[in-house]
């Protein structure tokens, strides 16, 4: 306890409390250096009693999320969002969370930092209270589909390092071109048409089972057909067999040679069916026999 001698203060160890009955006190802890006490105050007087605990056995705890969109449209912004959480019973002095850049992306957007030369967002947090949590989140666009793994990590001063990832699947938007020209028009009766049909993918993703199937009016017959897969007639309908894939910006071609039987204002039609459309895609090409 704490008293004077000569005038001045002075500290006295070890000492014990001689009354017979226990005295009101106030109790508190407190923590210092890396150590953990206990400080007694009896009521009557400003007097204290401290008491060496051990060590301090606090310790901040950080956790980390990571959240974004299952699937994102391509030139879409992809915004990734982090929650940080200290859970221990400590404050952490400084808590550094590291984004890194997947491969294929571009930073845009978010409120850290960015390391350009490490392609990465860096945020810090100070003094990160026990149970507090920050939100964290930052924007990016990519160029070209598939997908981006995000593996962000939080390391304090005090606290361990944590990890955690989420995925998001940049997706392409598909569309295609149909085309079909009559190669002779007009084209005299018993004379061979012949009709070029091409397939442009026009989009960001690869077109899947593409399958043409044309139809004949009863003023032509089919002579031949021919093109990057093969045909196959069964009376005016010829179906062509399906093209396992067309990459974006791609074309494919093939022909169909029919034979002009009457006269008439005729009608040459294609359809297009793929796996990234739910209706069907038509063309229809006139021809003048006579």
């Amino acid at each position: 306890m704490s008293s004077r001698k000569n005038g001045e203060p002075i500290l006295i160890r070890d000492l014990v409390w001689g009354g017979e009955e226990p005295i009101d006190a106030y109790e508190f802890t407190f923590y210092s250096k890396g150590r953990s006490y206990r400080c007694v105050t009896p009521k009557l007087c400003c007097n204290f009693w401290v008491e060496d605990l051990g060590p301090d056995s606090r310790v901040p705890v950080l956790t980390i999320e990571c959240n974004t969109s299952d699937e994102v449209p391509i030139h879409r912004p992809v915004r990734v969002c982090l929650i940080v959480k200290n859970t221990g019973d400590m404050p952490d002095e400084l808590v550094t969370v590291t984004l890194p850049v997947p491969a294929g992306a571009i930073f845009t957007q978010s409120t850290g930092e960015t390391n350009a030369a490490a392609s990465r967002v860096i945020w810090r947090i100070s003094n990160f209270a026990p149970y507090a949590s920050r939100h964290l989140c930052a924007n990016f666009t990519v160029q070209q589909p598939g997908d981006l793994t995000f593996t962000p990590t939080a390391f304090g001063t005090v606290a361990h390092q944590v990890d955690t990832m989420c995925v998001t699947r940049v997706s392409g938007i598909p569309a295609v071109l149909l085309e079909v020209v009559d190669v002779d028009d007009p084209i005299e009766v018993g004379r061979t048409e012949t009709y070029e049909l091409s397939v442009v993918n026009q989009g960001s993703t690869a077109l899947t089972n593409v399958v043409i199937v044309c139809a004949l009016e009863d003023t032509q017959e089919f002579v031949s057909g021919t093109g990057v897969t093969t045909a196959q007639a069964q009376g005016y309908i010829i179906t062509f067999a399906p093209l396992a894939m067309l990459p974006p910006k791609a074309t494919a071609k093939w022909q169909v040679i029919v034979k002009a039987l009457a006269a008439g204002d005729v009608r040459f039609s294609a359809e297009l069916t793929s796996d990234q459309f739910k209706r069907p895609i038509n063309e229809t090409e006139a021809t003048r026999q006579y």
